[in-house]
């Protein structure tokens, strides 16, 4: 994702001033249209030289428009000037609040004449790599682990093979007449206890030649594995002629190119630092893009790696071990520092 500027030219008048001749007297006509502001008096040419401020008007926004961020203003390059300001806003010319303040500098003794300003405007640009997408798994049974405690009766359990951001779920039921309650619990990893996800009823109902469905659980977050709870009451199908319709944002992975393929992807390391850089440094102008798209082959383990893996684990089976032996030889030898103390005074 990008931010981009947008800059409109908008409307600059100047305000009235109180003159040597007295202030204007009524009515004053202030006429705004696609290009211009201008104020004058009923019945004068045009508006005095000088002023102590300017009107800009920004413009009509549309509803899906954001608003204006900041303003720059236009004056003569040959002006130089420090003058303090403030800045009011109004939406209708006749209440307007208080907005900032600052310092306007090119280091003159006379205010600037400012001849134009533009408002600027920004906005998010994005484009999905790649739309979600929808994983269909059946019922598997449910992996032993340290906080599975006794079986939940009746219970379905789906694994979507790897944790993912979830946006939907979907129960996709067999043929017939079926209102299913249950819970909906899961959990990233099978040694971590199970997290309510929501309550909600899947039905599909036959009308004939008609078939109504339950709409999909809209859930935001990250799962591998799922647990369904049906209500104790409720007739449930046999498991292996249910479905689970999941719907994730799956992570897209972008390379630029280069070398002579195939290519590797390289996985596994837990502690691996991140190579990632911004979408917008390997493609400066993605929304023009049209990126390819690459697919997994054979997965293969690399033996250097798996020995070295292997060499850590044992490492860390050992290291308590270690600690308990240096430990222990401590207090070994503290003790036979005392002992030879003790025998020394006896001397």
């Amino acid at each position: 994702m990008r931010r981009v500027e947008r800059l409109v030219q908008v409307g600059v008048a100047a305000l009235l001033l109180v003159a040597a001749g007295g202030p204007w007297a009524a009515p004053v006509e202030l006429t705004i249209d696609a290009h211009r502001i201008s104020v004058r008096q009923r019945g004068a040419a045009t508006a005095p030289e000088r002023s102590p401020g300017w009107l800009i008007d920004l413009g009509e926004r549309a509803k899906d428009q954001p608003p204006a961020q900041t303003l720059q203003l236009q004056w003569p390059q040959a002006a130089e000037f420090t003058a303090p300001y403030t800045l009011e806003h109004s939406a209708d010319l006749r209440q307007s609040r208080a907005a900032t303040g600052g310092q306007l500098l090119a280091l003159s003794a006379a205010p600037p004449q400012i001849t134009g300003a533009r408002s600027a405007t920004q906005a998010s640009i994005s484009k999905a790599l790649d739309a979600p997408t929808d994983i269909d798994v059946a019922a598997s049974p449910e992996p032993p682990g340290p906080h599975s405690g006794a079986p939940a009766p009746r219970s379905l359990h789906f694994d979507l093979g790897a944790a993912m951001p979830l946006h939907r779920v979907d129960l996709q039921l067999p043929a017939g007449n079926w209102v299913l309650p249950l819970h909906v619990q899961a959990r990233e990893r099978a040694d971590s206890p199970w997290e309510p996800l929501a309550g909600t009823v899947f039905y599909r109902l036959e009308r004939g030649s008609e078939v109504s469905r339950s709409p999909a659980l809209v859930v935001q977050r990250s799962a591998r594995y799922l647990r369904l709870l049906p209500d104790e009451r409720a007739s449930l199908p046999p498991a292996d002629s249910l479905r689970l319709l999941a719907r994730a944002q799956l992570v897209s992975l972008v390379f630029a190119a280069q070398g002579q393929p195939p290519y590797g992807l390289m996985a596994g390391a837990a502690k691996a630092s991140s190579g990632a850089l911004p979408i917008t440094t390997l493609v400066p102008d993605l929304e023009r893009e049209r990126l390819g798209q690459a697919t997994l082959g054979a997965w293969s383990e690399v033996p250097e790696a798996v020995v070295q893996a292997q060499t850590r684990q044992r490492l860390a089976a050992l290291r308590p071990w270690m600690l308990w032996t240096l430990l222990l030889g401590g207090v070994a030898a503290l003790g036979w520092m005392v002992w030879r103390l003790l025998r020394a005074d006896r001397v």
